[in-house]
């Protein structure tokens, strides 16, 4: 006979729910009780964790919880055995098919339970290719072994064997299979890519790749025969560059450089096995493609192929010419010709040719892509340049530049010299006595062999000049008169700088150290500015100039780089330069510029009685 107690216990078999990941199963009891469960999980891979929560509803309270787990058909393990905690949880260290079965159980001993089913993977880790190859190097005719082999991923593993030619033409040996090994033999010597290609079950695919060198020696010569694609293209299009030798030790390898119009050589690619490379230059012109190639043992062998990349422009072909020099020269001076060249047809040739006077012409430069050439001129005379550019499609075009050679004339040998302080005026009268002559003006700078022209054929005489140079310029003249008859003479302006200026320096530089003060450097350039303006304030005595303007912009007229600060202190009627320093020292604005820090340059202009200091940073 059954106790009380016994016959209480009403036990009854839930119903079973499958969730993968995480899920929720619910028992109902004929009493009205009510088991509810829910499950969550880490991951789906083994080592996850896996949470269980039971909520129940109905008999009588309090509830105590149980709650186990079996792998497939295998037996029930414990996880938390019965208790008043309603959750429980536990690490899934295999992979399979998991039941969780979770009991409740009331006051009455009323006792339920529910099933959750939960699909537990293998940990994944990714497939990695590990496969061998027996060897790297070998001679023409041998063979490599390559071995197939993979972990991780999802097996069955299958594996494809091919290889690659140095030319990038692909061999399969084998396709996708099981095979785990695979012998590969090569007949011909070069560069190969040797592929063992992974595939998994869930189709992850991996190669890896072994280059091999298969070597022969030949017992020949290396000899190079590479070749271009065409010799002449347009812009625009490409040029392939077919590499290729034989003799000496097999395989070869092959390293590409180009020059444009004579330029040293850029490299392309260094020493590479693809024998067959493509390229589309940027500039139309003549090109040299220098291709060499490189044994097994090491020796080379090099080809230059010329390429010429043209250019329509759809414009006419037009030439100019310039020269160094002006066009009127001592004997036995250089000239130094530059050509260039539009419209036509890209790229262009340069050709230079020359004569005196009406004498044979004589080629200085034939057609290259030089677009310079020199002359010196030995003779006397009329040398007429003629520069003739070519345009890829012959069309010609020519520039002519007159040039005249004249006998050395020294300065030692002119009779009539002048002297002048530096960027002081000088006006020089020229004599004649024929009032309808005309004269054109000549200047020579010291150490020059150009001379320059400063006046056409006119009636001045009277020259009002102010030499640039320190040293000794060099003045002709030609004087034509009523018959056109032309006479030459000469004069020398040597232009110098006098003690007073550095007596002057001295003095303000003595101050300048007392304060504490770096010494200024007395500047050439500034010294004829400062002379400019000490000549100027005797017309008007002022900061401004003659002509209205400020007094610095005497800088930019005769071609002085403007400082980003500059100052000038003016005196006169001071009888030395002893007695106006001291003057400038009495006055606070004036001791203010020789005082200056941020001076390092300094120009002292004297004109009789009249002073001009000009400082700039």
């Amino acid at each position: 006979m059954k106790t009380l107690k016994q016959a209480a216990a009403l036990i009854i078999t839930a119903i079973t729910a499958i969730f993968i990941l995480a899920g929720t199963a619910t028992v109902n009891a004929a009493n009205g009780m009510s088991l509810s469960v829910s499950s969550s999980v880490s991951s789906k891979y083994q080592g996850a964790k896996i949470e269980v929560t039971a909520v129940t509803s109905g008999g009588t309270a309090p509830y105590q919880y149980k709650f186990l787990y079996k792998i497939g058909s295998g037996n029930w393990n414990t996880i938390k055995s019965y208790s008043t905690s309603k959750t429980a949880s536990f690490t899934a260290s295999k992979a399979g098919y998991y039941t969780i079965r979770s009991y409740v159980k009331d006051k009455n001993n009323q006792e339920l339970y529910c099933d959750l089913n939960i699909n537990i993977l293998e940990k994944y880790t990714p497939p990695v290719n590990n496969s061998t190859i027996s060897s790297k190097a070998i001679n023409k005719g041998g063979s490599v072994t390559v071995k197939g082999i993979a972990s991780g991923g999802t097996m069955p593993y299958n594996f494809k064997y091919y290889y690659k030619d140095q030319k990038g033409a692909e061999h399969i040996v084998k396709n996708y299979s099981t095979t785990s090994s695979m012998a590969i033999k090569f007949s011909t010597a070069g560069y190969y890519e040797v592929h063992c290609t992974l595939k998994d079950k869930d189709n992850k695919v991996l190669d890896k790749i072994f280059k091999v060198t298969v070597s022969y020696n030949t017992g020949q010569t290396l000899k190079n025969t590479s070749t271009l694609s065409g010799s002449v293209i347009n812009k625009g299009q490409s040029v392939t560059i077919n590499a290729n030798a034989s003799g000496g030790t097999q395989p070869y390898m092959y390293d590409y450089y180009y020059s444009l119009n004579g330029s040293g050589y850029k490299k392309l690619v260094g020493y590479t096995e693809v024998s067959k490379k493509t390229y589309t230059f940027a500039s139309a012109g003549f090109h040299k493609i220098k291709i060499a190639a490189k044994d097994k043992s090491g020796k080379t062998s090099t080809v230059i192929k010329d390429l010429t990349i043209k250019y329509n422009t759809n414009q006419t072909l037009a030439a100019s010419a310039k020269t160094n020099t002006t066009d009127l020269l001592d004997r036995n001076s250089t000239v130094s010709v530059t050509a260039s060249a539009s419209g036509g047809v890209q790229p262009y040739q340069y050709s230079f040719k020359y004569r005196i006077d009406n004498s044979d012409w004589k080629v200085m430069r034939d057609f290259s892509t030089t677009q310079t050439a020199n002359i010196k001129l030995t003779g006397r005379g009329r040398y007429v340049i003629q520069v003739i550019v070519k345009d890829a499609n012959g069309t010609q075009k020519t520039k002519s530049i007159t040039v005249r050679s004249i006998d050395i004339k020294t300065n030692d040998s002119i009779e009539e010299k002048i002297k002048s302080d530096y960027g002081h005026s000088v006006t020089y009268n020229i004599n004649s006595k024929d009032t309808s002559s005309a004269f054109e003006v000549y200047s020579r700078e010291p150490n020059k062999t150009q001379w320059q022209k400063i006046q056409n054929y006119s009636a001045n005489k009277t020259l009002k000049l102010r030499p640039r140079s320190l040293g000794t310029t060099a003045y002709m003249i030609h004087t034509k008169d009523s018959r056109n008859t032309i006479t030459t003479s000469y004069f020398t302006v040597t232009a110098s700088i006098p003690q007073k200026v550095y007596e002057e320096l001295d003095l303000i530089n003595k101050e300048r150290q007392k304060a504490g003060l770096t010494t200024l450097k007395l500047d050439t350039d500034l010294q004829f500015a400062a002379n400019v303006r000490a000549e100027e304030l005797e017309v008007l005595y002022d900061h401004n100039r003659p002509d209205g303007t400020r007094c610095f912009t005497v800088l930019d007229e005769y071609g002085i780089k403007t400082p980003t600060a500059m100052a000038e202190n003016i005196a006169w009627g001071y009888p030395d330069v002893k007695d106006v320093v001291q003057g400038w020292m009495n006055s606070k604005m004036h001791k203010e510029n020789i005082l200056c820090n941020k001076y390092k340059k300094v120009g002292l202009g004297i004109y009789k009685k009249y002073y001009s200091q000009m400082f700039t940073s």
